[in-house]
């Protein structure tokens, strides 16, 4: 601590209580510095994720491409008569794809990718999580032209007025400088943010409005053919021979996520090692099956209609914790 030449220091004896007053230009500086630290590596990076690294989502990739080419074309924009999109959202069950769409994007733009969590943006003192919202798009307007990614946007722009106390004040001022940022990139043209989220239901319905996140896509689990890109790849990736009847394999595991899948495989060869004490030599279709036998899916088809309908949903103000259980 530096002590101001104002201070008698013969004031300063062990245990006495004093109060300091500080100006937003040094809480400003002093946050800059924290996140900065608490961000060691340089969170702007390019990527090397391709649209064939995603398995199947041959629709949602279609929907994607086209808001980019409208986003970056402004002759398209013009033809077609369509304002482009500042945001993109991307919401669905866990583990379907959502975080490597963001960076095919970038890698296919290529431009920088500013990548972190919603509670990246949350800070226990209140002004200072303004700052660090402030701080990003100050990063994405010197990178220009990159795309910011917030995954988990949920866990940092709720509903107002939900939480209790403290928390509702700093979703508040999260929320808050969201929408000033947002609405400030329109005159930019070459800032665009993509989030993405679990829990769609739980986000604050004004960066839900255009101008904000004006481009809501819903990332389903792997269709038949996404499902079989997706054990194709892992399989390839595999040191271990595989003899499987892929089409069993495909046909067995209908709504299981991207994620899911490639846990199912751990799984499946963690024990093949254990049985044979050591010694994997290859990988059947039994050992497949019996691991899906014992492992459901990690999201119901009840639970899936409500991200279906996530827009009628949203409608009937029913936010759904409950759907989970």
């Amino acid at each position: 601590v530096r002590i101001s030449e104002e201070i008698a220091s013969g004031r300063l004896k062990p245990s006495k209580v004093l109060s300091f007053k500080s100006t937003l230009n040094y809480a400003e500086h002093a946050n800059c510095t924290l996140f900065k630290r608490r961000h060691s590596r340089d969170p702007v990076y390019r990527t090397d994720v391709t649209w064939d690294d995603i398995g199947g989502l041959i629709e949602v990739k279609r929907d994607v491409q086209f808001a980019m080419e409208l986003i970056y074309d402004r002759g398209l924009q013009r033809k077609l008569g369509l304002e482009a999109p500042r945001g993109i959202l991307l919401q669905g069950p866990p583990g379907c794809g959502k975080t490597m769409l963001a960076k095919a994007i970038a890698n296919q733009r290529s431009v920088p990718l500013i990548s972190l969590k919603g509670t990246d943006l949350l800070a226990k003192w209140l002004n200072w999580s303004v700052l660090k919202v402030r701080e990003v798009f100050t990063e994405a307007e010197e990178k220009a032209p990159s795309i910011i990614f917030i995954d988990e946007l949920d866990s940092a722009a709720r509903r107002r007025g939900v939480e209790e106390g403290g928390s509702d004040a700093v979703v508040r001022e999260v929320v808050g400088e969201l929408l000033t940022q947002m609405d400030g990139i329109k005159e930019k043209e070459d800032i665009l943010v993509i989030a993405a989220t679990n829990d769609p239901w739980s986000i604050d319905d004004a960066l839900l409005r255009p101008g904000r996140f004006d481009k809501i896509i819903y990332v389903p689990p792997p269709d038949e053919v996404g499902r079989r890109e997706i054990i194709e790849k892992v399989i390839s990736r595999s040191k271990i021979p595989h003899e499987i009847d892929i089409d069993r394999i495909v046909a067995t595991t209908d709504g299981y996520s991207g994620a899911d899948l490639e846990n199912i495989y751990q799984e499946t060869l963690t024990r093949r090692y254990i049985e044979g004490k050591g010694r994997v030599r290859k990988i059947t279709t039994n050992d497949w099956l019996r691991t899906l036998k014992r492992t459901p899916p990690s999201i119901s088809k009840h639970t899936l209609k409500y991200y279906e309908n996530f827009r009628a949903v949203k409608r009937m103000d029913k936010h759904i914790p409950e759907m989970y259980t």
